[in-house]
């Protein structure tokens, strides 16, 4: 048991180093892209490591990143939605780091890089299936978090920056998103989907133009998802 022991402490610990040594290495986020678009992965565990690295990557140099880097970022984005297409059961931990990899990602890019970002990787593809619809859902709380939450410290910079992302999203996709949320509370029977749109609603009404929301149309159709038992029970865990 011990050399077990031994054996799996030896294996974090050498993660922990590999790890790092991506992080400190000017390239180590590239690397990870690398081998994740091409499926140069062992296991989830080493999949979700690499991530870590392309975060920390995101999170500190991409704002400033090259049109090579941006386009090696975005080739990492359309392979996580193919995949999902492909291999629509990812582990839950994977799926939500990669909705993080993807607020980050717009919050650097929106608008200027990419103003046609949320059209480009969503809403253009019609959100045909449940765990493509999940995903969605989930990057907008993550991006919600990274650039709405109040109760999150911004420097002014980033403040300035997040106003700008919002005015700008007012313009150019909350309608859009707005006309999505009502499609799947109306078609997609998938609970989790149900759970997590109604999520999204509630985060986006404190600054989205409210009349998008409350009208005849939408109105109704919330409350009946509201009073549905499944997703009552659900909402409550």
């Amino acid at each position: 048991m011990n050399k077990i022991t031994n054996y799996r402490i030896e294996q974090v610990f050498q993660l922990y180093h590999y790890l790092e040594a991506l992080k400190t290495d000017e390239n180590g986020w590239r690397k990870s892209t690398d081998n994740i678009v091409a499926n140069n992965l062992s296991t989830d565990e080493e999949h979700f490591l690499l991530l870590q690295v392309i975060e920390d990557y995101l999170a500190r140099r991409y704002a400033g990143a090259d049109a090579d880097s941006v386009m090696c970022i975005r080739s990492l984005l359309s392979h996580w939605i193919q995949k999902l297409s492909t291999r629509p059961d990812q582990p839950v931990f994977l799926v939500n780091k990669m909705a993080h990899i993807f607020s980050l990602v717009f919050a650097a890019d929106f608008p200027d890089r990419w103003p046609t970002f949320m059209d480009d990787i969503f809403l253009s593809r019609g959100l045909d299936s449940v765990p493509l619809v999940v995903f969605y859902l989930k990057t907008l709380l993550a991006i919600d978090s990274e650039v709405v939450d109040r109760d999150i410290q911004r420097t002014k910079t980033v403040f300035d920056r997040n106003t700008k992302i919002k005015d700008f999203m007012r313009d150019l996709c909350i309608p859009q998103i707005v006309q999505s949320w009502w499609t799947i509370l109306e078609r997609c029977s998938d609970v989790t989907a149900q759970c997590l749109c109604l999520d999204a609603v509630a985060a986006f009404v404190d600054w989205i133009d409210v009349e998008l929301v409350a009208n005849d149309v939408f109105v109704p159709l919330v409350i009946a998802r509201l009073g549905n038992k499944d997703i009552s029970e659900v909402r409550a865990v």
